[in-house]
C-alpha cells in the first residue's frame, strides 16, 4: 500500500448512508455497499483513495473503504477470484471471467476494524 493515511470508513449507523450498486464488466459478480455520500456536494465527501502501490496502479483503484459488515452480496460474491503478493496479508478480488478487479480484502489484518476496499470505479451509483 502507498504511504497515505489509511482513511477512515463510514460510521455503519449513520442515519446519512445509501446504497451504492456495483458489479463487474460482465455482471456475474453483483454487490451493494452501505456507506456516507459520495457525491462532491455532500456535506463531507467520503474519502476515497488512490493508492500508488503497482497492483492498484494496474488495477486503476479509487478504492472506498467499508466494514465487511457493509456489504450487500447480491451476486457472484463468493465465487471471486483472489490474487495475493509481497506480504501476502490482504486479497485482491476480481471477476474470473470478464477480470475486473472489484477490491481488496484486508482479512480482518487492519487496526480499525474488519474492511474490504471496494473499487469505486465498479460503482453505478445510488441504488
Amino acid at each position: 500500500m502507498s504511504n497515505q493515511p489509511f482513511p477512515q470508513p463510514a460510521d455503519p449507523a449513520s442515519s446519512k448512508n445509501v446504497w451504492y450498486s456495483c458489479h463487474c464488466h460482465c455482471g456475474a459478480k453483483a454487490f451493494k455497499i452501505h456507506h456516507e455520500p459520495l457525491v462532491d456536494t455532500a456535506p463531507q465527501p467520503a474519502p476515497v483513495m488512490n493508492c500508488n502501490c503497482s497492483i492498484c496502479e494496474t488495477n486503476g483503484y479509487l478504492l472506498l473503504y467499508v466494514y465487511r459488515t457493509d456489504i450487500e452480496h447480491i451476486r457472484g460474491w463468493d465465487d471471486l477470484k483472489k490474487y495475493q503478493f509481497a506480504s501476502k496479508t490482504r486479497d485482491h478480488l476480481f471477476c474470473g471471467i470478464c477480470g475486473t478487479s472489484v477490491g481488496i480484502d484486508f482479512l480482518g489484518s487492519n487496526r480499525k476494524g474488519d474492511l474490504i476496499a471496494i473499487n469505486v470505479c465498479r460503482s453505478s451509483g445510488e441504488s
